[in-house]
């Protein structure tokens, strides 16, 4: 039996995502890039998502959640980690690792999640 190795725990949720491209490489989608996509999963450390385009690996993103049920929105900011096309789509899933978010917004996005985890 493989055991697990995620830091946090990942809750199935799909919320709309809308994310602006800040970069930290100094790529030409600076500023410029922005991306709509859907959460597959959230945790404290990170979501995986899916969008209709490629997400530039290694930039940094801004991140604006929208949530249902109850309704709620975070601002977060986050790094592309990993960006695959699923086969036979033209959609990409992506895993995007939060950081530099101000302390306040990240202790709101933990609580999202505990309470979700419930």
């Amino acid at each position: 039996m493989t055991k697990e190795r995620r830091q946090y725990l990942r809750v199935k949720e799909r919320h709309k995502v809308h994310m602006t491209v800040k970069s930290s490489t100094g790529g030409e989608t600076a500023g410029k890039a922005e991306f709509v996509g859907w959460t597959d999963n959230i945790s404290v450390g990170g979501l995986s998502l899916t969008s209709h385009k490629m997400l530039p690996v290694g930039e940094d993103v801004d991140l604006h959640i929208e949530c249902t049920h109850p309704l709620e929105s975070y601002e977060i900011g986050g790094r592309v980690m990993w960006c695959t096309q699923e086969s036979g789509t033209q959609s990409a899933q992506a895993g995007i690792y939060v950081q530099e978010t101000p302390r306040e917004a990240f202790l709101e996005w933990s609580r999202m999640v505990a309470r979700r985890a419930e």
